[in-house]
């Protein structure tokens, strides 16, 4: 989960998120719909500037082409839990189908990539050998507690990422692959 830089929001989410959020409170619907304009789903709206922020990978496992991996917008607060967030775009990040798999599950633990405090290298450590992330052991024991509730609850570990962060890594060492997909990889000397 490498750190994002918070865009202001597309001006007709702008526009007409308000509306929306108080919709939304008033509504007594069980299952969310995004909300439309001009025919646009809020979602649709959005999803161009959250990707710009990732340069268009996962919010938090970073992959890479997350137009290949079926992207979507999260909501960091579940809208289940957090219903006057649906629409408050601070809550907002792309994200690929399996960090989407966290669902309503939420930790105030969480770490939050637009955080201004936020550094991968704070919280984590990439095992070259493994793919795998692991608490950063030089961090503080609440950090270290904060690295391991985001490596859970958005299966850092699992889903076959340490897989293709190995295969990635391997590649680069290699000499094939000059490509990014994943930021936090260290570049081969």
């Amino acid at each position: 989960m490498m750190p994002q830089k918070r865009l202001p929001p597309p001006q007709k989410f702008a526009e007409n998120a308000p509306a929306w959020t108080e919709k939304l409170r008033q509504s007594t619907a069980q299952q969310f719909t995004w909300y439309e304009v001009d025919g646009q789903r809020a979602d649709e709206i959005v999803k161009p500037v959250l990707s710009q922020m990732t340069e268009g990978h996962c919010s938090y496992c970073d992959v890479y082409h997350i137009e290949e991996a079926g992207p979507s917008v999260d909501h960091f607060r579940p809208k289940s839990a957090f219903r006057a967030l649906a629409y408050d775009w601070s809550n907002l990040f792309v994200a690929c189908v399996v960090c989407q798999k966290r669902g309503n599950r939420f930790d105030e633990q969480l770490l939050k990539p637009d955080h201004d405090e936020y550094s991968f290298a704070k919280y984590f450590i990439y095992d070259v050998d493994t793919g795998k992330l692991a608490p950063n052991p030089a961090a503080s024991a609440p950090d270290q507690k904060r690295a391991e509730t985001t490596i859970d609850l958005f299966g850092l570990n699992r889903h076959g990422k340490p897989g293709r962060r190995f295969e990635e890594w391997r590649d680069r060492i290699r000499g094939r692959s000059a490509a990014r997909k994943y930021r936090f990889i260290p570049t081969p000397e």
